[in-house]
């Protein structure tokens, strides 16, 4: 499962992070490693961005991002 599939409301856990190595280097910098704590805020309809929750602060993400992130 990725991040793009969790539900408005719910809690997830980083547990991989499946992408291109500049994309992988960006999520990362971001504060998304293996492990982080995620609470999804928001998901735009019609492959809109996804809003998270993480380490305190909230960050939007393009769909095909938060497809790169698989958690549990």
């Amino acid at each position: 499962m990725t991040l793009k599939d969790i539900p408005p409301g719910k809690r997830c856990t980083a547990v991989k992070i499946s992408a291109a190595p500049a994309l992988k280097r960006k999520l990362l910098s971001m504060g998304i490693v293996p492990g982080t704590k995620i609470l999804v805020k928001k998901s735009a309809p019609f492959g809109g961005p996804v809003q998270i929750y993480l380490r305190g602060y909230d960050l939007i993400l393009r769909r095909a991002e938060a497809g790169a992130v698989t958690v549990n």
